[in-house]
């Protein structure tokens, strides 16, 4: 989005052909729903609507709903996709196990950090101490367990992670996520309540949920 998405807006204010506007429009739309926050995937939702209800040409209004239905299916609202994989022991990691409480899931990668990531992941562990909440790494790096294992020593890795073996494999692929760090929060129920926010928003937003829960059983 970064690179094209100015370049595409200009086309679309500027161009008198209607096709060509609705084509920039979709190519913008699917640029936007790689980006690496809460808002581009948003505004690539919108714009995707907006083609399938007004775009003249039907194969961009195909397109635009192929795009939407996917895209809705890792959005907040849905219950989260299945995710087969297995920790760095080669035990099987089932997100049924953690129905009940507030999952934060943390796409991420060694060779890809962004500075500060681990002390922010550490903290949020620590700040949620004695909650109904877990943390859960997908690492993204390609290695082995027993490199993962040597790596996360040296950085203090401690939180339990899913190992993927393939550039865009199953566990990137069903949860639709195109750069890391992404993290994602489950609710109790196992549904989406937010994604591609920062390590503070997802631990405002589990307390949210489990205040939420809290009151709901109260009453």
């Amino acid at each position: 989005p970064d690179r094209y998405g100015p370049v595409l807006k200009k086309v679309i204010e500027v161009t008198t052909d209607d096709r060509v506007r609705e084509q920039a429009r979709l190519t913008l739309a699917r640029s936007l729903s790689k980006g690496k926050t809460f808002p581009e995937l948003s505004e690539a939702l919108t714009l995707f609507k907006s083609l399938e209800r007004e775009a003249q040409v039907e194969r961009i209004r195909k397109e635009a709903e192929e795009h939407r239905e996917g895209l809705e299916r890792v959005m907040p609202g849905v219950v989260a996709p299945a995710l087969i994989g297995k920790d760095a022991e080669g035990i099987k990691i089932d997100l049924k196990a953690y129905e009940g409480k507030v999952l934060v899931l943390w796409f991420w990668s060694f060779t890809r950090a962004e500075e500060g990531q681990f002390d922010a992941a550490h903290e949020l562990i620590k700040n949620m101490e004695g909650e109904d909440f877990a943390f859960l790494g997908v690492n993204c790096d390609l290695r082995s367990p027993a490199a993962f294992q040597r790596q996360a020593n040296k950085e203090g890795v401690s939180w339990r992670n899913a190992l993927q073996y393939r550039p865009t494999g199953h566990m990137t692929d069903a949860f639709g996520v195109h750069h890391w760090p992404t993290a994602f929060v489950i609710g109790v129920d196992g549904v989406l309540r937010g994604r591609s926010i920062d390590l503070a928003a997802c631990e405002a937003l589990s307390k949210e949920l489990l205040e939420a829960r809290l009151i709901l059983e109260q009453d």
